[in-house]
């Protein structure tokens, strides 16, 4: 989304703002990934190919999520000891927020890059998933995409 200090909180602010940003910035890259994860030795790497319809330089970041991590939470004055916590950051695996260079990209060109990682003990591979934003020149996340940790995969879509 750009302009997201304009949203506001209301659910028409929020939906106007997509529209606007569906309007006004379509996609104009896509990210394809996979994982190939060994449990017995709790490793991984993803692969993470970028293809660009418009010239541009990209950067990606790319996140470790858990669900169903069950802790406390409060809710108003109501503490629920038992709360399922969902697409929970464990970890970057980008160096920064801002994302890796990826490099230029023309029109129909592709790069590809990697991350290894080790999941600790505490995590379960099976609740986890990849999410990577492709971060254009503008500094603007351009697209998305997830896919799970254990065995996924998630084609391009670069569409809305």
């Amino acid at each position: 989304l750009r302009d997201a200090g304009e949203i506001g909180s209301n659910s028409a602010g929020i939906r106007d703002a997509l529209r606007r940003s569906d309007n006004d910035y379509p996609a104009h890259c896509g990210i394809a990934l996979q994982s190939d994860y060994d449990e017995s030795a709790r490793k991984g790497k993803i692969t993470a190919k970028v293809y660009s319809n418009s010239e541009d330089i990209y950067r990606i970041t790319l996140f470790i999520l858990e669900d169903n991590i069950i802790s406390p939470q409060k809710s108003g004055s109501t503490i629920v000891e038992n709360y399922a916590h969902n697409h929970v950051v464990r970890k970057m695996l980008s160096s920064s927020y801002k994302g890796d260079r990826v490099g230029e990209l023309g029109v129909g060109q592709e790069q590809t890059v990697e991350y290894d990682f080790t999941l600790p003990e505490q995590w379960v591979a099976e609740n986890c998933s990849i999410c990577a934003l492709i971060i254009d020149g503008t500094s603007t996340v351009n697209n998305v995409n997830v896919c799970r940790l254990v065995d996924g995969s998630a084609d391009y879509n670069i569409e809305k």
